[in-house]
This record gives structure tokens, sequence and C-alpha cells, in this order.
């Protein structure tokens, strides 16, 4: 019983560092897309255009008819 438990666990460990270098991964390759579409805009001030469009906008302030 206590070599399936530690099969278990072992399995455990080795799936949670797989998904963990899979999350590091993709984070980067999303670094790399982010880098090439930097140089590829062209135009200057775009990215600054661009993040501005991608950032949140704060909401207009409510005005309730009373």
């Amino acid at each position: 019983m206590e070599d399936l438990r530690s099969g278990v666990e072992r399995v455990a460990e080795d799936v949670a560092y797989t998904a963990i270098g899979l999350a590091v991964l993709g984070f980067q390759r999303a670094q790399v897309a982010r880098r090439q579409l930097e140089r590829a805009l062209p135009v200057s001030g775009a990215l600054e255009r661009l993040r501005s469009l991608l950032s949140p906008q704060p909401e207009p302030p409510r005005r309730d008819r009373q």
C-alpha cells in the first residue's frame, strides 16, 4: 500500500511540474509574440496607442435620473 501511495505522489508531482513548465513556456511565447508585434509596428506612437486601446478604461460616472 505504501508503494502505491508513493507512486501516486510521484505522478502528482510530475504532473504539477509539467503544468508549471507548460505555463512558463506559454508565457515566454506570449512575450516573444509581443516583442515581434512591437518591432512590426512601423508608426511611431502606434505602440502607445495600442496599449491605450488594450488597457482597461475607467467607466464614466453614472447619471441616475430621478
